[in-house]
């Protein structure tokens, strides 16, 4: 009966239905499979966890054949899917593609090599098969947008896909902490490279170049080189240049007056007209003194360096600011009350997404007449992202002392009236009560992500923590990740607790992963620790259809724990026990190294869209 409908209803109708949901209908008939496979402009593969690969195959064959409409299409990320589909939706279907999102490594690349580099030959280059872009040059010529996301040895390859890209107007680069990809000067002497420049025309249109780096300081160079490649042969100006740590002096003259867009680390004393920018991200510690009373007016999202004598006046200029990045600059052991900070804060009422690893007071003190920023935070209508404590660039190690601070439960318990709250992340506190987590996880009904580590308080047990998340996990129909890492701090050890107790009593164990279950949405979880009940977890087998992601890590696991298992339906779950962060990072896919394992901010890592 469905298939009666005129088209124009049946297209109103499956508009609602996400990627996944809209494939698996369009497999319903052939006649319907005709139909919305050439009615399809957007395609994300990203998050089809449950789909077959002859779903995919099917849609994307049918798309082929009734004319690809596909202009957009997303395969970033896909690290379930086979290989060679992947290659062959690339290669052969979107004849109509403009802008494409895939991830280099997970292509099946290997039929491009003619050649293997050997060892005792240094001289000796790895040379690709250029032959299979030759033969889609014209599909490659329609793409002005590219996002590729960068691991393993493909800093070649990438350029030469690049060169094929002609009319290519924004380029979008993604390194994870699994890109160890090692510097040689192999990029910049390619004898390949230098061909394909002289045979292919320039990108004359290319204006947008941005980075997401994950693991920032161990890459720089490598970034740097990457960016030298690139622009050495644009002929364009950019108005957006979102690249970390990196000085944009000698791209001085690649830049537009109207820059709209820049991550830099270098001092803008001499920096083209900036009042047309919009989203920008300065590590130097003289911005604000530098730019304080300068009006930005189409300034919405920022990251700078916080100072306190200059923060109040900024704020008061730029009251359109959404998205606010501020990074602590003050000695470790200095904690401030963060009076200017939420005098600032007053100013922007439009904030979505907020981020400091500023180690303020989280309390309002009477005496004093001091409000805590998060008093003024919760006045944004608008907030759905907060991170408080946590590092603004990359932590892998776990081991790195960070000060821990005091805060108030009841302070902290002022998040939950944020009605549009959908990811927090908390780090380095040490609080009077742990009630807070309860109640914003059964009263924040949007939250989708919450990563909490080294949060304690006084005799503080895992059974504590479990206590908490028995009683708001329930309720929390739309929470999908959630991190917990305990740290190296001692909270979990005998001698802490008031009372003498089994040291098992202390440590994690079975209860918190069956806390966890209590979530229905629930998809990924990481859990860190120092130590694991042994006798809890030797023989213990859970089953959780709906996950996507479990990892546990411990440096202190033993042998006699190998039984625990974890069990999931999903073809594109991952499961990891051990005792190394670096070895999780390298087993599971990137995109849960980069938003579980690896715990730095998630704001500001990209401008606004």
């Amino acid at each position: 009966m469905f298939s009666l409908l005129p088209n124009e209803i049946i297209f109103q109708l499956i508009s609602y239905l996400n990627d996944e949901d809209y494939i698996a209908f369009a497999n319903i008939n052939s006649d319907m499979l005709s139909l919305l496979a050439s009615n399809k402009k957007a395609l994300s593969l990203q998050k089809c966890y449950n789909l077959s690969l002859l779903s995919i195959k099917t849609f994307m064959m049918a798309s082929s054949i009734t004319g690809c409409n596909i202009q957009q299409l997303d395969l970033n990320n896909c690290y379930w899917l086979d290989a060679d589909l992947l290659t062959t939706i690339i290669l052969e279907v979107p004849f109509s593609l403009k802008k494409l999102s895939f991830s280099l490594s997970r292509l099946d690349y290997t039929f491009w090599i003619e050649g293997e580099t050997k060892k005792e030959d240094e001289e000796n280059e790895v040379n690709l098969n250029c032959s299979i872009f030759f033969d889609i040059q014209e599909n490659l010529d329609k793409l002005t947008f590219v996002h590729c996301a960068m691991q393993d040895d493909c800093l070649v390859m990438l350029n030469i896909f690049l060169c094929f890209c002609t009319n290519l107007e924004s380029l979008q680069l993604e390194m994870g902490p699994k890109c160890k990809m090692p510097l040689d000067q192999s990029l910049l002497e390619n004898q390949q490279i230098r061909k394909l420049r002289r045979l292919l025309p320039t990108c004359s249109r290319f204006h947008q170049l941005i980075c997401k780096i994950s693991n920032e300081n161990e890459i720089m160079d490598l970034l740097a080189q990457l960016i030298n490649n690139i622009l050495s042969r644009k002929t364009c100006q950019l108005d957006a240049l979102w690249a970390p740590n990196i000085s944009i002096g000698q791209y001085l003259q690649c830049l537009k007056p109207t820059l709209k867009t820049l991550q830099t680390s270098s001092y803008i004393n001499h920096m083209p007209n900036l009042k047309q920018v919009r989203c920008l991200r300065i590590s130097t510690q003289q911005f604000l003194r530098q730019f304080a009373n300068t009006d930005f007016p189409s300034l919405e999202m920022v990251s700078f360096r916080y100072d306190p004598e200059y923060f109040l006046e900024f704020c008061s200029l730029h009251k359109g600011i959404k998205v606010l990045q501020v990074q602590h600059c003050f000695p470790k052991n200095l904690c401030e009350p963060g009076l200017e900070l939420a005098q600032g804060l007053a100013y922007l009422t439009n904030l979505t997404k907020f981020s400091t690893n500023h180690n303020f007071f989280l309390e309002k003190d009477e005496r004093l007449g001091i409000f805590s920023p998060i008093q003024q935070l919760i006045r944004c209508d608008l907030l759905n992202e907060v991170e408080i404590g946590l590092s603004t660039s990359s932590a892998l190690e776990r081991d790195l002392k960070t000060t821990t601070y005091s805060a108030k439960s009841s302070c902290l318990t002022l998040l939950s009236s944020c009605k549009n709250l959908t990811k927090l992340t908390l780090a380095y506190l040490k609080v009077d009560a742990l009630d807070f987590m309860s109640i914003i996880l059964s009263t924040c009904l949007n939250l989708k992500s919450v990563r909490l580590t080294k949060i304690n308080s006084n005799h503080m047990m895992v059974s504590d923590v479990v206590t908490q998340l028995e009683t708001g996990l329930p309720k929390a129909n739309n929470l999908e990740d959630f991190r917990w890492e305990v740290g190296n701090d001692g909270i979990f050890t005998a001698e802490t607790s008031p009372v003498k107790q089994s040291a098992d009593n202390l440590l994690i164990g079975s209860d918190v992963f069956r806390a966890l279950q209590l979530s229905s949405s629930l998809r990924r979880f990481v859990i860190i620790g120092d130590q694991f009940v042994k006798f809890d977890l030797m023989n213990t087998k859970l089953n959780w259809t709906s996950l996507v992601l479990a990892c546990v890590i411990s440096p202190n696991l033993t042998d006699d724990i190998v039984n625990f298992h974890i069990n999931s339906c999903h073809p594109a779950f991952q499961f990891y026990m051990g005792k190394s962060t670096d070895e999780a990072i390298d087993k599971v896919s990137a995109i849960h190294a980069n938003e579980m394992i690896v715990f730095e901010s998630q704001i500001a890592k990209l401008p606004l869209c």
